[in-house]
């Protein structure tokens, strides 16, 4: 059913894509704050279009995301279920680490609330994703426990080496997730004020701008 030298091929070409999805973020993320800013100024009768539009642009997105990140679980999953579990141990590693790096500590978490606001939905993604290699990583380390039983002493010692690896990976990623949750509710909390602040001092110099405005057309004595 399962020909490893496919799955490896397709793993490969399935990592290219996601370095292009990966690529599109930033791009993605000006569409959005371009739409919201044209939203904002142009004629109501334009704003359920202008909606419509970043509504389907952002369904889109995100169904491609997920889609993207179920492809590559399944295709390593794969790679268990037809005997490699070296290989299988190395690309949920290699996972880690990189979620491992999107998720340390001195990674910008602050910024207006739109930034903010992008910045929760990706750490959601992420999230979700994480919570979907649990199977995964219960059936790597099943199959290396099975492994180690059948090895020799150098052999097994040395799944076992790797296993210790993944779990600390494992439970440090998960730990800087949790981390991360509570900076982005404090970022939000923060913007959100900001915001507030900046509207109602905004809404305060109108207000003072068309006072003077008027003081101004009073006829002189």
């Amino acid at each position: 059913l399962f020909d490893p030298l496919w799955i490896k091929q397709r793993l490969a070409k399935h990592r290219e894509f996601q370095r292009a999805l990966s690529g599109k973020q930033a791009s993605y993320d000006a569409t959005m704050r371009a739409g919201k800013t044209l939203k904002e100024r142009a004629p109501k009768t334009d704003e359920p279009a202008l909606r419509q539009m970043m509504n389907d642009l952002k369904e889109k997105w995100n169904t491609v995301c997920t889609k993207s990140v179920d492809r590559q679980r399944k295709l390593e999953e794969a790679l268990l279920f037809c005997g490699q579990f070296k290989d299988a141990l190395e690309a949920l590693v290699d996972w880690l680490k990189k979620k491992e790096k999107l998720l340390a500590e001195d990674t910008p978490v602050h910024g207006d609330l739109d930034t903010v606001m992008a910045l929760v939905e990706q750490h959601k993604a992420l999230e979700e994703d994480l919570s979907g290699r649990a199977a995964q990583m219960e059936s790597v380390r099943t199959t290396g426990q099975g492994l180690m039983e059948k090895a020799n002493t150098a052999d097994a010692a040395t799944i076992r080496s790797q296993l210790s690896e993944l779990n600390a990976l494992w439970s440090r990623t998960n730990k800087l997730a949790e981390r991360k949750t509570s900076r982005l509710e404090e970022a939000l909390r923060s913007a959100e004020k900001l915001h507030k602040s900046v509207h109602m001092l905004l809404e305060w110099l109108s207000d003072a701008e068309m006072r003077l405005r008027f003081v101004n057309q009073l006829p002189e004595d």
